[in-house]
């Protein structure tokens, strides 16, 4: 325009910055030793190789590190090799997967997991990953399918668990994988010790428990010996004329018997020159006798009829033959006892309250004795848990390095209830493994049993 100058705008722009990309340098972790004695190779090859990973190690570098990190016995492994070799990772790894995993422990990790058990002195957590461990490590080829290999740890959990009531809880959830019945294990536990340490109400008349521990065989032995000289000197004493009145004499429309089937309080006695062995148990007002023990008496002709009925402490009725009386000798003392005729397993009889109230015995729960008249006759403690053998049913042989679910027949006489089959060691000696587990006795019986042999067994009835 007219009049105005003209103006040039001069626009610098700024010189471009040139961005160079950071990278972020790690710093390389150094891989623990390895000597073959205070790690297993397997663990210590998954460490190793996480090392590796992060530090980006190629094949050449792992083998001179992992060379580099052998000491003592593995570090000998190394003279072996060629010099070429030593440059060979997979070659150094194989050679020290031969020496300190051989094929041939898989066998023994076998064994090592079917025996495992959960011990008194580590957690139920504790138990369980220490079995998944020893799982891996016994079947490896099952880690691919991971549905089995739970299926397998869960039921050995379950089987290895030192609680009777804790494996039933466990296997009654239908835990799905090990970690799942570990939690339901833990949950169990947390909630049965707390309701262990509380109070416990007092304890009505029959209701009294009786302590017991395992027998004792010297202790057995010295009472036998005992009862065979007192009961020479009752021979001499005269038989007592005065006619006893009897409890019983009363119809008597129910009473509750407590049957212990585990540690027991026992007496030693005889009955017409048979030895018994009575369950001493104040918590019955009765005295009983097994069907077993008073057939061997020969007496039925003296059994009288009896409309009373027992029961045991969970309401179960106890079917009764009749009552009698029988000559009881225990210690110096030797008594008319009215006694009934009971289905009972464990003992020979019972000897309930009227027993003691009547003869005015006094019973040393502490002192584990009876006194009577001032003399102290010892009682013994014992397990009666029953032991039964069983027997394959028919003769079978089973195939190297497999397992079989064989069929069982019962040998002996049994109580029919739960029971846990174990082997016996001429079974173990035979490079077999019998799966420990609980069994029905009143249903059929089946035996899992491992050939962990490289040629097969032939198992013959007896």
């Amino acid at each position: 325009m007219k009049g105005l100058s003209t103006h040039l705008l001069l626009i610098t722009w700024p010189k471009p910055v040139t961005l160079h990309e950071k990278r972020i340098v790690r710093r390389e972790k150094e891989p623990q030793s390895f000597d073959g004695k205070t790690i297993d190779w397997q663990d210590y090859l998954v460490h190793f190789e996480q090392v590796a990973e992060w530090n980006e190690w190629n094949d050449l570098e792992r083998a001179k590190q992992i060379v580099m990190s052998l000491r003592g016995p593995a570090q000998k492994i190394l003279s072996t090799l060629s010099k070429q070799d030593l440059g060979n990772y997979n070659k150094i790894k194989e050679s020290l997967n031969n020496r300190f995993n051989p094929r041939e422990r898989e066998a023994a990790y076998v064994c090592e997991f079917e025996a495992r058990r959960h011990s008194k002195d580590e957690t139920v957590s504790e138990y369980g990953q220490a079995l998944r461990r020893l799982g891996y490590l016994a079947f490896p080829n099952e880690k691919q399918d991971s549905e089995m290999m739970e299926k397998v740890l869960i039921n050995k959990f379950i089987r290895g668990l030192n609680n009777l009531d804790l494996q039933k809880h466990v296997q009654f959830q239908r835990a799905n994988t090990l970690d799942t019945a570990i939690s339901y294990a833990i949950e169990y536990e947390a909630f049965i010790n707390p309701q262990n340490n509380m109070r416990k109400p007092m304890l009505t008349s029959n209701e009294v428990p009786i302590q017991a521990i395992k027998d004792n065989k010297k202790e057995r032995k010295r009472l036998k010996a005992d009862l065979e000289a007192n009961t020479s000197a009752v021979k001499n004493l005269e038989r007592p004329q005065t006619k006893i009145e009897s409890l019983i004499s009363d119809p008597i429309k129910r009473v509750q018997i407590n049957l212990v089937d585990q540690n027991c309080l026992f007496a030693f006695c005889k009955i017409d020159e048979i030895d018994v062995k009575f369950l001493v148990d104040t918590g019955s007002p009765v005295s009983l006798i097994s069907f077993d023990t008073f057939e061997k008496l020969k007496l039925s002709s003296q059994l009288i009829s009896l409309d009373s009925i027992l029961t045991t402490a969970n309401g179960n009725a106890l079917s009764v033959k009749g009552k009698c009386i029988l000559n009881i000798a225990i210690g110096p003392l030797l008594v008319k006892q009215e006694v009934i005729v009971a289905d009972i397993k464990g003992s020979s009889g019972i000897l309930g309250m009227n027993f003691f109230e009547q003869n005015e015995i006094d019973i040393q729960i502490k002192s584990q004795c009876l006194s009577i008249n001032g003399q102290s006759i010892p009682l013994f403690k014992e397990n009666s848990s029953q032991c039964s053998r069983i027997q394959i049913a028919r003769q079978v042989s089973i195939p190297a390095n497999s397992e079989m679910i064989i069929e069982a027949s019962k040998r002996d006489s049994f109580v029919d209830g739960i029971g846990i089959i174990e082997p016996l060691e001429w079974v173990k000696s035979k490079g077999l493994l019998v799966a420990k587990s609980l069994v029905d006795t009143e249903n059929t019986i089946y035996l899992a049993i491992m050939n962990l042999n490289s040629k097969s067994v032939k198992l013959k009835t007896r």
